[in-house]
């Protein structure tokens, strides 16, 4: 599938996204991560009683390095996780 530029307000649950981040660090390099979107909209309540919404995913990569050591294992998380929606 090819790499279409899109904003956070048009992210779906999901979706497979890239994006690029910078650590608080600014000596460390440039890291692309790439996750698959549970939850667009995620609520969390903060300590002062405010509500924010946040993005829930799941890591599957980060420059290049997969997060999962094995492959089938992961797919078979993610199908059973399809399966019961």
């Amino acid at each position: 599938m090819a790499k279409l530029a899109t904003t956070w307000n048009k992210i779906q649950a999901g979706d497979v996204i890239s994006f690029r981040y910078q650590p608080t660090d600014k000596s460390k390099p440039l890291r692309t991560h790439t996750v698959l979107v549970l939850n667009p909209k995620f609520p969390k309540a903060l300590k002062d009683g405010t509500k924010k919404f946040y993005i829930n995913t799941l890591k599957l990569e980060e420059s290049n390095r997969s997060i999962f050591t094995n492959k089938n294992q992961a797919w078979q998380l993610l199908k059973n996780w399809g399966g019961s929606l």
